[in-house]
């Protein structure tokens, strides 16, 4: 017997980003997962230093010089990785409330949030630019009447998935003003 996902339509699928809705369209899921390739430059660290110690290097001056430069750009990307965070929205149409599911460092509970927000709180989707050396990447918020912005994705969306998603959401949710563009 077959188990049937409950929110099996996908609208939206790529690296940073799912949307689905369920068979009747009562429900829209928005996941959107972190990326933490914080994790290959810390294994790759770690590594040298091992290489490091193994041969020798690190008891000449240039050896520590470079295991101590080494460990503080390895704390600064690890503490950089704590600031992502992996978001799951679920809108139910059927109570009209937002249930809204931050994960908390390196995705675990540490620091994690939960809110749950009515549809008529919601003001505006919105979708903003960020500026990168290999590209920009977008992400969609919600204005909200209480908590001002909510990030619904993170901030790694190419523009086409971002604007498709944030049109998703204000049909969905039923908002009447235009996408708004921020960056």
């Amino acid at each position: 017997m077959g188990h049937k996902n409950p929110l099996a339509k996908q609208l939206i699928k790529s690296r940073g980003l799912s949307v689905s809705t369920d068979e009747t369209s009562s429900s829209l899921r928005v996941y959107s997962p972190a990326f933490y390739w914080e994790f290959i430059i810390l294994v790759i660290g770690v590594l040298l230093f091992c290489f490091a110690i193994g041969s020798g290097y690190a008891k000449t001056v240039e050896g520590i010089v470079f295991i101590g430069i080494s460990t503080l750009a390895l704390v600064f990307i690890f503490a950089f990785g704590m600031m992502k965070r992996t978001v799951l929205s679920v809108f139910d149409k059927s109570n009209e409330e937002l249930f809204h599911h931050q994960s908390g460092v390196y995705s675990t509970s540490l620091d994690a949030s939960d809110r749950e927000i009515n549809f008529p709180d919601i003001r505006q989707v919105g979708i903003k630019r960020f500026v990168r050396r290999g590209g920009d990447s977008f992400q969609v918020f919600l204005d909200v009447k209480d908590y001002s912005v909510l990030n619904v994705t993170t901030s790694s969306l190419s523009f086409a998935d971002a604007q498709k998603c944030a049109e998703i959401i204000r049909e969905f949710v039923g908002v009447q003003e235009k996408i708004q563009a921020v960056g």
